[in-house]
């Protein structure tokens, strides 16, 4: 009887500690934090090699020739436009002696003392110059032509009197006077104004001494680079 009620206080045991064993398997675990788990890396079976990343090409680049830099074109100033000057014309009016009232004179009556005369800012490419001296307030009245007077830069000097002491390569034409060369103011009453003007040529004109004035208008044409103009009056 002592022994039944051992065994069967046994088994009693053995079912309790039975049931407590599958109580504690089937208790649920507590729910993860979620912060605490997105902190833990995830675990990978094996360990897999990452592919390796394509070294990108790099860009062609052309290297391009860089433009010249243009140089700063400063504009040529212009010259200045030709000019003449004469010693021999005070406040616009010529010298005594440079006409009736002088003292020098050919074939008795006529002037022949030529003014001086100063020429400026001669443009290049000249070679000589040429010379007109009109009367229009005695008809056009012609009193000197000279041409193939030889310049030497961007001035030249015409000396007193040179119509006289000029070389034989410097051509002069006939005057109204009948004579060749200069012949100076002779107005038969009140003041006439005479008109100087100075023409830079290209080239040499092909006149002989005595030439009118016709012909040199003709030999100067498509040769005429510039011209510059001075009047002086002259009273008798």
């Amino acid at each position: 009887m002592k022994q039944r009620t051992i065994a069967l206080l046994l088994m009693i045991l053995l079912v309790l500690a039975s049931a407590c064993a599958a109580s504690g398997k089937t208790q649920p675990s507590e729910s993860p934090d979620v912060s605490q788990s997105e902190s833990i890396p995830h675990e990978t079976s094996g360990t897999t090699t990452p592919e390796p990343l394509s070294t990108p090409e790099p860009e062609s680049t052309v290297e391009s020739t860089p433009e010249p830099t243009p140089e700063p074109t400063s504009e040529s100033t212009p010259m200045p436009d030709m000019t003449i000057a004469s010693a021999g014309i005070v406040s616009g009016a010529m010298k005594p002696e440079y006409g009736a009232k002088g003292k020098q004179f050919v074939k008795g009556k006529i002037p022949s003392l030529s003014l001086p005369l100063t020429v400026n800012h001669i443009p290049k490419g000249t070679e000589v110059l040429s010379i007109t001296m009109i009367d229009p307030d005695g008809g056009d009245w012609v009193h000197w032509l000279a041409v193939n007077i030889p310049v030497d830069g961007e001035t030249c000097e015409i000396l007193e009197n040179s119509s006289i002491d000029w070389p034989e390569e410097i051509i002069q034409g006939k005057n109204d006077f009948g004579t060749v060369g200069y012949g100076g103011p002779t107005p038969p009453s009140g003041t006439h104004t005479y008109i100087i003007t100075v023409y830079a040529l290209s080239e040499t004109l092909d006149l002989k001494a005595g030439f009118k004035l016709a012909a040199m208008q003709k030999a100067m044409k498509g040769k005429v680079l510039a011209e510059a103009v001075v009047t002086g009056t002259y009273a008798k």
